[in-house]
């Protein structure tokens, strides 16, 4: 029995912009996302019928949700492509929390069809028959394909990967926390009543200089509807924001809840994941997952 094994980088956006609501319901984005290090892991293999397994500290809230929809829909996609996917057993060490805008089910099934491209259907899959199965899942699952910095747009289904010019021998670490809610990606952006301007042209300027700092200043329209539902929120991004030795900035990911705080002082980061989990809140420190770095290894 042969396993291949594949690392899922938790995704989180720097900023995100809402710029309208289309006609078929959903919305305009323009982001900036970033991967880390830090992130779930899928342990494959060929057996004769499909089964999914999960592991992890968030498998068994992963469980009461109804388990990992999206992985299942990738292979019924492609079997229903014409692709003569054979039945897999999956397991699945959840280690990113659910409903956290940290793109977990989305790197999840990601991860899943790059390891299908490498090792179960090698020479079979193109890049432009990943993309399109990507965007038929969900609308994370095509930036998570290549992880590493992108320059998300449209409904976030369009990515383009960039190079930012951060010295190689200064590494950027991010505190990732959670305050324990999953919420809803669809009540976030039905509570959106303003939508804002595109800020394209600073967002380009800005990553061309590396400048995190003013990129993370271009916000997330989605921290308000979230605070005003969940003040938590709030009160956990007044903590990362603190400045420190290093302090970059910090925010909310995606619809929330998870926040970050970038820095590039690896204590200061420890030391702030450590009070947070002191306080009862879930929290991470991690690197950036650069993909130049061949030797950055992901973390367990």
């Amino acid at each position: 029995m042969l396993w291949h094994q594949i690392h899922a980088p938790a995704k989180f956006n720097l900023c995100l912009q809402v710029l309208k609501k289309r006609e078929d319901g959903y919305h305009e984005l323009l982001s900036f996302a970033g991967f880390t290090r830090f992130g779930d892991r899928l342990s494959v293999c060929v057996q004769p019928q499909d089964k999914i397994e999960y592991e992890g500290p968030f498998a068994g809230a992963l469980v009461r949700a109804g388990g990992d929809s999206l992985c299942r829909k990738l292979c019924e996609g492609l079997r229903e492509a014409g692709y003569d996917l054979p039945p897999l057993h999956i397991r699945l060490e959840k280690n990113i929390p659910l409903g956290g805008g940290l793109g977990g089910g989305s790197t999840d099934a990601a991860a899943l069809l790059r390891l299908i491209s490498d090792k179960i259907l090698p020479q079979t899959l193109l890049q432009e028959v990943m993309l399109e199965q990507a965007a038929q899942i969900g609308a994370d699952v095509p930036v998570c394909l290549y992880p590493g910095w992108q320059i998300m747009t449209g409904t976030g289904t369009k990515s383009r990967p960039v190079s930012l010019p951060v010295p190689p021998d200064s590494p950027l670490y991010v505190v990732l926390a959670n305050p324990g809610l999953a919420l809803s990606t669809a009540e976030i952006f039905a509570s959106l009543s303003d939508y804002s301007i595109s800020a394209a042209g600073q967002l380009a300027e800005y990553i061309q200089k590396g400048d995190l700092e003013k990129i993370i200043a271009i916000g997330n329209d989605l921290t308000a509807p979230a605070v005003a539902r969940y003040p938590e929120i709030s009160r956990l991004i007044d903590v990362l924001g603190q400045p420190h030795k290093g302090f970059i900035g910090a925010g909310m990911s995606g619809s929330g809840s998870s926040c970050f705080a970038l820095t590039t002082n690896r204590a200061s980061a420890q030391s702030l994941a450590q009070r947070l989990e002191k306080n009862g809140i879930w929290a991470q420190t991690t690197e950036i997952l650069d993909p130049a770095n061949k030797q950055a290894a992901p973390e367990r």
